[in-house]
């Protein structure tokens, strides 16, 4: 990727939690099972060793199956990509799915370079 810089061999990124909102940059409502229905899951991660133009990636799935997600360079802004800074610290991404949240099994997957950072997941369980 252009402008991309080797990312140190002390970099993570870990999941902190899973929530259904954000108050002050936190969590709220927090959890990882979720009745299913229209709303966006929060994942609130940390880092630590990050250093700019590090290559990372990360995807949103369900059941094993590609939903979204991008290839980004830490602490550069870049469309479609988030706009983290910092070597170390807590931020969050989000993912809404279109048409809602079906019942299933959801995954959130993180690389830094080739290096699997965690597969971190949450359920949806059907509306009671």
């Amino acid at each position: 990727m252009p402008g991309a810089v080797p990312a140190r061999l002390e970099a993570r990124i870990t999941l902190e939690t899973f929530a259904l909102g954000k108050e002050n940059g936190r969590p709220s409502r927090p959890g990882s099972e979720f009745a299913a229905g229209d709303f966006r899951v929060y994942a609130f991660i940390r880092y630590e060793g990050m250093n700019r133009g590090a290559t990372w990636t990360y995807g949103w799935y369900r059941e094993g199956e590609y939903l979204d997600g991008n290839t980004c360079l830490w602490w550069t802004k870049l469309p479609d990509c988030p706009y983290i800074v910092g070597e170390k610290g807590i931020t969050f991404l989000y993912y809404r799915r279109p048409g809602g949240y079906d019942p299933g099994t959801y995954e959130l997957r993180i690389w830094i370079e080739d290096r699997f950072q965690g597969a971190f997941r949450f359920v949806i369980t059907p509306v009671q």
